[in-house]
């Protein structure tokens, strides 16, 4: 399954088993900058809307604390060889109810969310909640692959890994569903569709940074309530926020006043060793938009580096996706994405990403001037989000990374009642200091005015209005 992140591999396992059995898994490490598997958190009888589709962080391992079988690499640790021949591992998820947190007392520790050891405990079957009709539905594990080596294909260069369900009785089996349609479904292409250029609305101006995704039901409802109360809607901006936090505390026990893991940044289908920041754009014509900042230190693994490297982060990108109340396409339908390896650095490890349609493209948007050009695409409103992934302590930053230690919940998200907008929601440094994403806004004309010459973030001009053709 291939998800929203075209450098990241989904694969997907669907089951329904009875309470107290287990979910067998064995395979091979990829050759891949990063794997990890989550499953679906148990449904805790104290607190029934936690055990919902779609509520809270997944129970995870991530690859760099799964041990190896015997005589085999695991090559995500540091220094290890990335190149074994020997990678085997066999991991157990025992199939329980109740609360997370209490059945996986060190895994389920956010941020860092690590244990040693191969099993963990998740959920053999789902919860509805109160829009599904409270019905019990099928738990989901989840295995991620991200940035596979060239050459190895979307599984790294391993195959399929095995999973078998053992019941409480000691026996073990699995069924095969005819996932026909499913395949037919995912593999169908979905149009871009055509939106005209159009000059972004002041709620997009140049004031606003970006929002930190929390949850993915809280950044919709974020979004809408941002754009629909003032001073650039109706709605009271206070009233707003508060039936905002009401919204997820009732229906998903989620926010950051409750009980673990309702209170962790991470949300279900959202990897938990990820930090997101987003913000909705909206391209004028003969414009381009400037991404400039800093970029912590990943390991550069592409090309098959022989070990695994110590850096500030495993792995950083940004991708475009289809935004829009009302659309008639597709939200969050992948437009383009540039992950850490594929954008030219400085020798301060700083960036330049300039988006524009093909036609309006800079001539000086070159590599060689120290610029990344990314195609805009055919859509003029769009939503660009930055994956900022963070494994502690290994690959952390731990002055900058937008993590829940710099920018917790009750101070970064938009909806909470002590909101700080220059942690990281306005465009300039914040707590992330020169590691926050700047935007400029510009004319094609503007850009080539500054030179076909090696270009700093310094020398990109400040966006302060919405500008005219000219």
């Amino acid at each position: 399954m291939l998800g929203t992140d075209p450098h990241v591999t989904y694969l997907k396992l669907i089951f329904v088993a009875p309470v107290g059995s287990k979910l067998l898994i064995e395979g091979d490490f990829p050759h891949a900058r990063f794997m990890d598997f989550e499953i679906l958190q148990p449904l805790d009888p104290e607190h029934p809307a936690s055990g919902q589709i779609g509520c809270s962080p997944e129970v995870p391992i991530v690859d760099v604390d799964i041990e190896p079988d015997p005589g085999s690499v695991n090559p995500f640790r540091i220094g290890a060889n990335r190149n074994a021949i020997n990678r085997h591992y066999h991991l157990t998820f025992n199939l329980e109810i109740g609360n997370a947190v209490a059945l996986n007392p060190k895994a389920m520790q956010s941020p860092q969310f690590r244990a040693p050891g191969n099993v963990r405990t998740g959920g053999p079957f789902g919860f509805a909640g109160a829009w599904g009709y409270n019905v019990f539905t099928p738990s989901i594990l989840w295995m991620r692959i991200y940035v596979p080596d060239k050459g190895t294909g979307v599984l790294g260069g391993v195959n399929f890994p095995k999973a078998v369900l053992q019941l409480p009785s000691g026996e073990k089996f699995w069924l095969q569903a005819d996932f026909s349609l499913a395949k037919e479904r995912q593999n169908t292409q979905v149009p871009a569709g055509y939106e005209a250029p159009k000059e972004p609305y002041p709620l997009m101006g140049p004031q606003l940074g970006w929002f930190k995704i929390f949850d993915l039901a809280l950044i919709r409802a974020e979004e809408n309530g941002y754009s629909h109360s003032k001073p650039y809607g109706y709605k009271p901006t206070d009233s707003t926020k508060n039936k905002i936090r009401q919204f997820l505390s009732l229906i998903f026990n989620r926010g950051y006043e409750n009980s673990h893991p309702g209170d962790y940044e991470s949300s279900a289908t959202i990897c938990n060793y990820i930090s997101y920041l987003t913000r909705p754009f909206q391209l004028g014509p003969g414009k381009v938009y400037v991404i400039s900042g800093k970029m912590p230190t990943t390991p550069k693994t592409i090309n098959g580096i022989p070990v695994m490297e110590k850096a500030e982060a495993r792995y950083w990108s940004i991708s475009q996706y289809t935004h829009g109340e009302n659309d008639a396409y597709n939200t969050a339908v992948n437009h383009g994405s540039l992950f850490d390896e594929e954008i030219t650095l400085n020798e301060n490890n700083e960036y330049i990403i300039v988006y524009s349609l093909p036609e309006e493209r800079p001539k000086n948007a070159i590599a060689a001037n120290g610029v990344t050009w990314a195609n805009w695409g055919p859509r003029s409103r769009q939503t660009l989000t930055i994956r900022w992934m963070s494994i502690m302590p290994e690959w952390y930053l731990p002055q900058y990374a937008p993590s829940e230690i710099n920018l917790p919940w009750e101070t970064t998200a938009w909806s909470a009642e002590n909101y700080d907008s220059s942690l990281v929601g306005e465009n300039k440094p914040g707590k992330m200091g020169p590691y926050h994403p700047v935007i400029h806004y510009l004319t094609k004309e503007q850009f080539e005015a500054l030179g076909n010459r090696k270009l700093k973030p310094q020398d990109i001009p400040e966006w302060r209005q919405l500008l005219r053709r000219l």
